[in-house]
């Protein structure tokens, strides 16, 4: 009787080939065969239930990846060393599910069990024919198309048809039967223990593949019109009239409607095809790293919040296919409302996005309807996406984070905390962005261009260009539970919805997640180049000085990685500078003596902008580079303290990753792994040296010390000039302020570096917030602040880091505001008595 079931099943197998050529499939882990570590013993296939289709396409898969060839027999010997087994089995119309073991698994597990010297293992294997998770309302369409978990073989048919070009095969990693017996004696208890854990693995892999049916829109408007937040909003507001009550909820739902997105399968389906060409056509590839950081999560039915870096408009799109392709549900994607044009905006409402207006001030009915439907999406188990950062990013640095939607995904958690909730930053990163020269004009004070149907089409001369490649890649999650755990212990007692602490909380959680994405940064080859380049001196360096400092920079990334999840997308310096030329991100000049790279004033703006992604990472290397711009030797004690003085400005601007009391082994680790690869000498136990003048060391530390471009410099002469008023003890905040400005735009001037960046008024009020919240500005009215005494001491070793020509400009500068301070005061005297 085993040998006719198996006859039959070879027949079918031989009838059914044919329709392989219509199957196109993609297995999951990528890198299979070194994921699964078969250890060479027998090896039993499981699929969920009996289809010879999917044992085809399982053995196809098995084939192309050097895996065991699975057989349909009953028994192990020298030759056949891997089996299928399928759980359940199938009627024409669904499956049938039985509580027993099937007798082939009763008969492996006795088998395994009479064969001691042989350690088998049990591979899951879940096929997935699409990933339309299916919706809440009935369809016959649907019924027969989709891919049903308890579709018969009938209904089976017509699925492959419909998505066979759409195949995914998930390899679970292996198991040994021998572990299960050693804690069952009995066979009959091993195996269905087998078939228990089998059957929640397959529950799990299908909920963290397709996630949850898609919902029917319009219940879910009615639902959170009726929800608690919109009903005490209209209450409060409609002061029980019946007449205001009906109208606030009229508008209530048109906000809804507004907002909400209508997600369906066929479009999301079409965005995967239209993407997959467009990223071939612009990209020469879409690199994601670190996604196992979100698969773990989505295994372990966590609600996954991505929290993305926001560079361009590609990001909606880029995200939400990368996410896909990883054999996860499409997130739900807040975009702003500015992105709701036709028919752009259909589209994307269809492929997940929902539609928020750029400010809720004024509207509190606005904020709860947002507000209820993130509650919605977070409580039945949707994933959701929104960029904390509020716009695009116009010079490559991350921006400080809002708390607006932060603020809502605590407070939903705190209103229903059944369901865990953890939060992905995502780090994305370009070769090229394709709105660059429109970010160098906005910062230049050029308005913003409405986005329409009309910059749609003429984005259609971007498709003509190369972009280079794409970078995607999963920090490290942040579990919300956990985090209140640790810092607000006593939040499940909170009645209120707005609690003391929740503005605190939400802050530091911000501050958490800028600091995890810039631990995900990805070393991108244009950025790295450009680290180097905007460091030299007129923005041009010999070609072989440009690749020893890159290589060393390489070198030193290697030796002391910033973070795990940092990753390097190429340590090959001549592939790096042929990219470079490619993308026209440089200028080559062909010299007899050796030829000379150089950036143009357009490109060096240009460049910055990739620079700016990944500067954090050179950070701590460059600050101790600088100290050795004028001293031969230091001491690490003297070098520590140096650093520890300027670390906490740096740390707020660029969010590095380490507390303030930890940067004292910081430094040192630094200082060490430095002097490892050739940047300093080291002349003793504790003392450093810096490189012989013009040997190659030498060049590429002195590259090092300039690294953060004016970064320092802008940090330094707001010390220095607090120093200098330090004697009169107070500060007018509105002239420091005009003062460091007028200061930064002088050196932008001398050091010829075309950048509106650098005189940005929003990174100096930045730097003097800071200097209030650690006490060294003090407050004395709405405009005076009180200087504290440690400030000299910070402007000494800053002093240290400046350049002769910076402090010739603020000796100047202070002479000349103080200068004119003296005529005003005079003049003003001398209208006092009338002269």
């Amino acid at each position: 009787m085993k040998e006719l079931i198996r006859l039959y099943h070879l027949l079918l197998s031989y009838l059914l080939r044919p329709v392989l050529l219509w199957v196109h499939t993609t297995a999951r882990p990528d890198n299979l065969k070194e994921e699964l570590k078969l250890t060479g013993g027998p090896v039993i296939y499981v699929l969920p239930k009996r289809s010879i289709i999917d044992y085809l396409v399982l053995l196809t898969t098995c084939r192309k990846y050097g895996l065991p060839e699975p057989d349909l027999g009953l028994d192990f010997n020298r030759h056949r060393r891997a089996v299928c087994l399928f759980l359940e089995k199938t009627t024409a119309i669904k499956r049938v599910r039985r509580l027993r073991p099937s007798h082939v698994l009763l008969h492996l597990v006795r088998q395994v069990q009479e064969q001691t010297g042989e350690k088998a293992q049990i591979v899951p294997v879940s096929p997935f024919w699409g990933k339309d998770p299916g919706t809440e309302e009935p369809s016959i369409f649907k019924l027969i198309f989709n891919d049903d978990e308890d579709a018969g073989w009938l209904q089976k048919f017509f699925i492959v048809m419909a998505q066979g070009r759409n195949n995914k095969l998930h390899f679970a990693k292996p198991f040994e039967i021998n572990e299960i017996l050693q804690s069952e004696e009995d066979v009959d208890n091993a195996a269905r223990k087998i078939r228990r854990i089998l059957r929640i693995h397959f529950r799990r892999v299908r909920n963290t593949v397709l996630g949850q049916k898609l919902y029917v829109r319009e219940q879910v408007i009615s639902r959170v019109v009726a929800g608690k937040l919109v009903r005490q909003e209209i209450e409060k507001e409609g002061k029980g009239r019946p007449q205001l009550v009906r109208s606030l909820e009229i508008r209530a739902r048109g906000y809804a409607r507004e907002l909400s997105a209508d997600q369906t399968y066929s479009i999301v389906r079409v965005f995967e095809l239209v993407l997959g060409k467009l990223w071939n056509k612009l990209f020469s590839g879409v690199d994601a790293v670190n996604v196992e950081n979100v698969t773990r999560l989505a295994s372990q039915n966590y609600e996954i919040v991505y929290v993305p870096t926001h560079r361009s408009h590609l990001d909606y799109l880029l995200v939400n296919y990368t996410v896909y392709k990883s054999g996860l549900p499409t997130p739900h994607t807040a975009a702003g409302i500015n992105l709701n044009f036709f028919p752009m905006g259909w589209f994307l409402r269809r492929a997940g996005a929902f539609f928020i207006r750029r400010s809720f001030h004024g509207n509190r009915l606005y904020a709860a309807v947002v507000e209820e439907y993130m509650h919605y999406l977070l409580t039945q188990g949707y994933p959701i996406s929104f960029f904390p950062e509020g716009g695009r990013s116009r010079t490559g640095r991350l921006l400080p984070l809002k708390t607006g939607m932060l603020s809502m995904v605590v407070r939903s958690f705190l209103r229903n905390s059944e369901r865990p909730v953890a939060l992905v930053p995502v780090f994305l990163s370009y070769d090229k962005v394709m709105e660059v020269k429109s970010y160098l004009t906005e910062l230049g004070g050029a308005t913003k261009k409405k986005e329409s149907i009309f910059q749609l089409l003429q984005a259609r001369k971007a498709l003509q260009q190369y972009y280079g490649k794409a970078y995607l890649s999963y920090g490290e999650p942040i579990i919300l539970e956990n985090f209140l755990n640790t810092n607000y212990q006593g939040w499940r007692e909170a009645d209120e919805e707005r609690p003391e602490w929740l503005a605190s909380a939400v802050h530091d959680l911000a501050h958490l997640i800028s600091r995890h994405m810039n631990e995900a940064a990805v070393i991108a080859p244009i950025g790295l180049m450009g680290v180097g380049l905007l460091a030299a001196w007129q923005k041009a360096l010999p070609k072989e000085e440009l690749f020893i400092f890159m290589q060393r920079m390489i070198t030193l990334q290697r030796a002391l990685p910033y973070h795990p999840n940092v990753r390097l997308v190429n340590d090959d310096v001549a592939d790096i500078f042929q990219l470079a030329l490619k993308l026209k991100s440089i200028s080559l000049f062909h010299h007899a003596a050796g030829d000379v790279v150089f950036l143009n004033d357009i490109d060096g703006a240009l460049i910055s902008y990739y620079r700016n992604n990944i500067i954090h990472l050179f950070a701590i290397p460059s600050l101790i580079a600088r100290f050795f711009q004028r001293d031969d030797t230091i001491d690490q004690d003297s070098l520590v303290r140096a650093c520890a003085e300027i670390y906490s400005v740096l740390r707020e601007e660029l969010y590095l990753r380490w507390d303030e009391d930890e940067i004292e082994g910081v430094v040192k680790r630094y200082a060490e792994a430095m002097a490892g690869v050739g940047l300093l000498y080291k002349v003793a136990p504790q003392i450093y040296h810096r490189p012989p003048a013009q040997s190659d060391d030498f060049v590429a530390l002195d590259i090092l010390s300039q690294a953060l471009g004016l970064t320092f410099d802008r940090f330094i002469i707001t010390a220095v000039l607090l120093a200098k008023h330090s004697q009169l003890g107070l500060v007018d905040s509105d002239e420091f302020l005009q003062q460091c400005h007028r200061m930064a735009q002088r050196l932008a001037i001398l050091s010829g570096l075309n950048n509106p960046e650098i005189v940005e008024k929003t990174f100096i009020q930045k730097h003097i917030q800071l200097l209030k919240r650690k006490g060294l500005l003090i407050p004395v009215d709405d405009k005076k602040l009180r200087i504290d005494e440690r400030v000299a001491v910070m402007a000494q070793n800053s002093q240290r880091l400046l350049s002769p020509d910076a402090l010739r400009s603020i000796e100047r500068i202070f002479k000349t505001t103080h200068q004119d301070n003296k005529e005003e005061e005079q003049h003003g005297q001398m209208e006092i008595h009338g002269e």
